[in-house]
């Protein structure tokens, strides 16, 4: 696998050859094999979140499956019935079954994403929860997430009124790590959730949230950006702090952070007063979905903000804006 590709050494012979390795690792009974198989075989089909453990042989191995097909037209593909493609869905259902039932988390999480997207096989999520539960158990913390997620809001094919075991299952992928998990249990003690057991705490709430910060969540760094600029529960007030927390949130892909980035940046607030630099952010909150975002790009282009003046695009921005108001706050793409 750590062999490069060259015109001597193609990529379909390496991959041929990894293969055949894999299916003897996986008539020896090897788990972790039957998962890669599993994920060789879909890989070619289109390109849904599989898993196999890390490492560098596993993503050599994936780096050199190339899909024959688009991954949006692949769906169809298996929607006509095609018989090499659905041979190859069997298969690798087949292989992450074997592998769950040896108590492999990779397995069952992958079961539990094809049950869930309904593409590949017929969408069952009763069957998908299960299998996540089955991933969680074993100890995988976005597993645990999710199965906690699911507990706490009754969805995606959980039973209801399990609540309080899904804060539990949250707060063992937080403790595992999980940024995501950190940020959703800082949100609840934020609040307190009477269903789910969870006081309201303001201690705990920060304590998560620095915690999910730390880990890299977007939202989490927005969160705590927006609490050292307004000094509010028990940070003190550092709009310097805040203009850091606002760009590095905005660099994870978090719109609202953009957002306040550019006002911090407009006002001069933490740092230097810069329209240039605050129309960018502006317009990557727009990027990011805002449509806050595309509203004030539309006023810094009829004012000149920080880019010269154009009344004409700067009606365009605003009728991309109401198109999307129209449609629910679709995904805001560029205009």
């Amino acid at each position: 696998l750590e062999r490069p590709v060259t015109a001597a050494v193609p990529r379909a012979r390496l991959l041929s050859s990894a293969v055949a390795w894999l299916r003897r690792a996986s008539e020896l009974q090897s788990a972790e094999g039957m998962v890669l198989l599993g994920n060789v075989l879909l890989q070619g089909v289109a390109r849904p979140a599989l898993r196999c453990g890390e490492g560098p042989a596993a993503e050599s191995l994936m780096a050199l499956v190339r899909p024959p097909v688009d991954p949006g037209a692949g769906n169809s593909v298996v929607a006509q019935g095609h018989p090499v493609v659905a041979m190859a869905v069997l298969e690798a259902l087949e292989l992450y079954g074997k592998a769950a039932g040896m108590g492999n988390p990779d397995a069952s999480f992958n079961l539990g994403e094809l049950f869930h997207a309904g593409d590949l096989v017929a969408r069952d999520l009763a069957r998908s929860f299960a299998y996540f539960e089955a991933s969680a158990a074993a100890g995988d913390a976005a597993a645990q997430f999710w199965v906690g997620y699911c507990l706490h809001t009754g969805e995606h094919g959980a039973p209801q009124g399990r609540a309080r075991h899904g804060a539990e299952m949250l707060r063992a992928a937080a403790d595992a790590g999980h940024p995501a998990a950190c940020f959703y249990v800082a949100q609840m003690h934020r609040n307190g959730d009477v269903a789910a057991g969870v006081a309201q705490d303001d201690a705990e709430f920060v304590t998560r949230l620095k915690q999910a910060a730390e880990l890299g969540d977007a939202d989490a760094l927005c969160v705590l950006g927006e609490l050292r600029l307004h000094g509010s529960h028990g940070e003190a007030r550092d709009e310097a702090s805040a203009l850091g927390l606002f760009r590095a949130a905005s660099e994870e892909g978090c719109g609202e952070a953009s957002l306040l980035l550019g006002t911090m940046l407009f006002r001069g607030l933490g740092g230097p007063r810069d329209e240039q630099l605050a129309f960018r952010a502006y317009q990557r909150a727009g990027e990011q979905g805002s449509l806050d975002g595309w509203k004030h790009v539309a006023a810094a282009l009829y004012l000149g903000q920080g880019v010269p003046e154009d009344h004409e695009a700067a009606r365009r921005v605003l009728a991309f804006v109401k198109e999307l108001e129209a449609t629910h706050g679709a995904p805001a793409a560029a205009p």
